[in-house]
């Protein structure tokens, strides 16, 4: 049986799962989170990096930065935001996992999942070379590329049952977990070498 147009059966799937994934307007399934800040706002200043995810920006640059914060966005724990601009086609969709709630620049739209899970969501974003060319496609200017959260809520996604996004958003999650556990290990090996080749070569 093939599936219907607009559809797909991806070949792997979790046991329990067998329904096609259908297409959705973005629109339909993540709602923006619009709450900003006033200039005394002492909450956490965040930053959204492509390789470390969203961390605090004095971690990020190493220092704290002295910025205006009046009308950066505030970013909750477990929501999602990007970048709204790129040297080339290429946008990174992270979810706030380093605090309950912190802020973060104007250029970085906030949103949750609405009856879907956003973990999912980020997932599909990030990693689906289908929605990678409909980004591509999507965003505006001629040297810097502007994605603005309207014209995400235009484009369209294929996505599961709510149950099916939950199983593989916690399963990726558990990799990402042990990939960040193997990393510690692997920081902590480094250290110990160096501290004993300091001591030995003196």
């Amino acid at each position: 049986m093939f599936p219907k147009k607009g559809t797909v059966i991806p070949e792997f799937r979790f046991n329990g799962f067998a329904n096609a994934w259908e297409q959705r307007k973005l629109e339909e399934i993540i709602t923006e989170y619009k709450e900003t800040v006033d200039s005394d706002c002492t909450l956490p200043i965040l930053t959204s990096s492509k390789t470390e995810g969203v961390i605090l920006q004095e971690e990020h640059f190493g220092r704290k930065q002295q910025h205006d914060i009046t009308g950066y966005n505030i970013l909750p724990r477990n929501y999602c935001t990007y970048r709204n601009r790129s040297d080339g086609v290429d946008f990174t969709f992270n979810i706030n996992k380093c605090c309950d709630k912190g802020i973060i620049s104007k250029f970085y739209p906030v949103f949750s999942g609405k009856n879907s899970d956003v973990f999912f969501l980020s997932l599909v974003l990030n990693n689906s070379d289908e929605v990678v060319r409909e980004i591509a496609y999507t965003c505006t200017g001629t040297g810097q590329k502007v994605l603005s959260f309207l014209n995400l809520q235009k484009m369209k996604v294929r996505v599961p049952s709510f149950d099916e996004q939950k199983e593989i958003a916690t399963y990726f999650d558990s990799l990402d977990n042990l990939i960040i556990l193997h990393q510690r290990k692997i920081d902590k090996i480094k250290n110990m070498k160096k501290a004993m080749l300091n001591q030995m070569f003196i």
